[in-house]
């Protein structure tokens, strides 16, 4: 009897472990989430004077303001964010639901559905891209056995460049 007992405690103690575990990654989720909104929008001026961001060189910038600036073009561009992961920042249209990822590269990289690139002309030009980050996307397989998704990755050189692309690419998608 006092063997089950030990059991049952032991039991509630795991339980209630699980249930922390739970609560603190539901607060380490909602943490996030209010960083990127404050991030959203931290208060930085357009990306034509990023140059100079509060005296600032722009290959002085830290990786935090930098994405600052690129989110801003984003959400400018009718683009939100939906989520985050170490591999890829997924965005959503406001107008049209079309998906794309903002890749965790040096470059300014993003990823296209192929269904959308392969159905616009215009849009030809990107290179095939694979990933676990790109998970509305269709998959195929690719080098190993299993398939991946992919999409097509274009590469900027400045965020203006980002930036005259996702209008072009609202207009596309309209």
């Amino acid at each position: 009897m006092w063997a089950e007992v030990q059991r049952e405690l032991e039991a509630l103690r795991e339980e209630k472990k699980q249930l922390q575990t739970e609560a603190s990654i539901s607060e380490a989720i909602s943490q996030q989430q209010s960083e990127i909104a404050a991030t959203e929008e931290k208060d930085l001026p357009p990306f034509q004077d990023t140059p100079k961001v509060l005296g600032v060189k722009q290959n002085e910038l830290n990786e935090e303001d930098k994405m600052a600036i690129l989110y801003r073009i984003f959400k400018r561009n009718n683009f939100n964010l939906t989520k985050k992961t170490k591999k890829a920042t997924e965005f959503k249209s406001i107008k049209n639901g079309e998906v794309l990822y903002l890749l965790t590269n040096k470059e300014i990289s993003i990823v296209l559905n192929p269904n959308t690139v392969e159905n616009n002309l215009s849009l030809k030009g990107g290179e095939e891209s694979h990933s676990t980050a790109l998970t509305q996307f269709p998959k195929e397989i690719h080098n190993g056995k299993r398939p991946i998704s992919y999409g097509y990755a274009f590469k900027f050189k400045t965020e203006g460049e980002l930036d005259a692309f996702l209008k072009s690419l609202n207009d596309i998608l309209i």
